[in-house]
């Protein structure tokens, strides 16, 4: 039983998708591009560092994927992940398998409550408890920036485009660095809404495993569940 829990808060935490970043400006969104700065009579000067990483604001975001999660001592895991946001205010994550649900969890800058039916169970915790347990970078603004393509203390990659394409977080006492990589971005926002998003993302817990999701859509500042009840006859499980 512990061993289901441990994976699934996995899945839970690993199965985070992210949204592309771009600077607003003058009401529209604009991509942060490197510049080339040219003389007359002189070479080239090289291009400066990439600006802060400003993506646009959402209230809201939606996404659905499909992704295959590798576990240390377990193989391969296919699952199906519907994530939702509120901005600092609630992460919703919704996993299931062949279309049977395996798990909810609700991340709040507080604490995270993930719901495991395999075991009718809860369970119910902090983010300091998640760090001891786990040993990595784990907080509400970590998991939100995952989705929201927002990292504010981690160490990044942006190409000359403006698309994140690396965020990696400091390892905790040792437990390793939790790193996301995007590539393949396009326009996934569905019929008459552009949202260039990653089609492809991977992420990594150190001793929890990895994951590499294929996202389906992405729908930008439309509310979806901020909240999650604890089924009575569920009972608390211990970690």
């Amino acid at each position: 039983m512990k061993k289901l829990l441990v994976r699934l808060v996995a899945c839970l935490l690993l199965f985070s998708s992210c949204t592309n970043s771009r600077r607003e400006k003058g009401g529209q969104t604009q991509p942060v591009v490197d510049t080339v700065q040219v003389q007359a009579d002189t070479l080239p000067v090289p291009p400066p560092a990439p600006q802060a990483y400003v993506p646009p604001l959402r209230q809201w975001l939606s996404v659905r994927a499909s992704g295959r999660m590798e576990i240390p001592g377990a193989g391969g895991l296919e699952l199906n992940l519907f994530a939702v946001v509120a901005k600092d205010s609630a992460v919703y994550l919704h996993v299931s398998k062949f279309g049977i649900e395996l798990g909810r969890a609700l991340c709040r800058p507080e604490k995270v409550v993930v719901l495991v039916h395999p075991e009718s169970g809860y369970w119910e915790g902090s983010y300091a408890l998640l760090r001891k347990k786990t040993g990595l970078p784990v907080d509400f603004e970590m998991v939100q920036d995952l989705l929201l393509l927002t990292p504010h203390n981690a160490q990044v990659d942006i190409d000359s485009s403006g698309y994140l394409r690396k965020a990696q977080w400091a390892s905790l006492n040792g437990g390793g660095a939790v790193a996301a990589k995007y590539s393949d971005y396009g326009n996934i926002g569905g019929e008459g809404v552009k949202v260039m998003y990653p089609k492809t993302i991977s992420v990594s817990l150190p001793s929890l495993g990895s994951a590499r999701l294929t996202v389906k859509s992405a729908k930008p500042d439309v509310p979806g569940p901020a909240s999650l009840k604890i089924p009575e006859k569920y009972k608390p499980l211990q970690w």
